[in-house]
């Protein structure tokens, strides 16, 4: 036999853990090497109740319909090019930006004051052209948001997380 590595990567599933060994066998005098190296706890999928079904559906359109209308309106103003928008149901975020151009949107925009969802609506078009915070990205949002940092303390008071538990009472 040669002197040498080879790794295999084997994947251990069990139903509350994934576990990913790493086995390095080496042909030298040592024999074989065993390395651990990550565990993680799955999560469980998350389960709505039919009142937060039927609440997303609900206003899922609606928001559909404001975000497509606002996002047309100032895009007027910046003429960037973004591919698809969606509507979820996200626990902990009122929108996001990725690299292919794809807008996402939490449902409950719909259910915040206007000026607030256009802050929203604004930060993530901006997202196109700044994929981060810098200040180059906060003077684009200021373009057509000029009070961007106000409205931000006052979306506070609105947390996805809140809304949702404010919907279950």
């Amino acid at each position: 036999m040669q002197d040498g590595f080879s790794l295999q990567i084997i994947d251990f599933i069990a139903p509350e853990i994934s576990c990913i060994l790493y086995f390095m066998r080496a042909t030298l005098s040592f024999g074989f090497f065993f390395r651990f190296v990550t565990v993680r706890k799955r999560r469980a999928p998350r389960k709505r109740s039919k009142q937060d079904t039927a609440r997303y559906e609900e206003h899922k359109e609606v928001a559909r319909a404001l975000v497509h209308k606002k996002l047309e309106a100032f895009n007027r103003h910046y003429g960037f090019i973004y591919q698809r928008v969606t509507i979820r149901d996200q626990k902990s975020r009122w929108g996001s930006c990725s690299k292919k151009g794809n807008l996402n949107f939490n449902y409950r925009i719909a259910l915040l004051p206007d000026d607030l969802a256009d802050a929203i609506i604004v930060h993530e078009l901006c997202h196109l052209k700044e994929f981060n915070h810098s200040v180059r990205f906060w003077e684009r949002v200021k373009e057509t948001i000029p009070d961007v940092a106000e409205r931000r303390k006052r979306l506070n008071a609105y947390h996805p997380l809140q809304m949702r538990r404010q919907a279950s009472v």
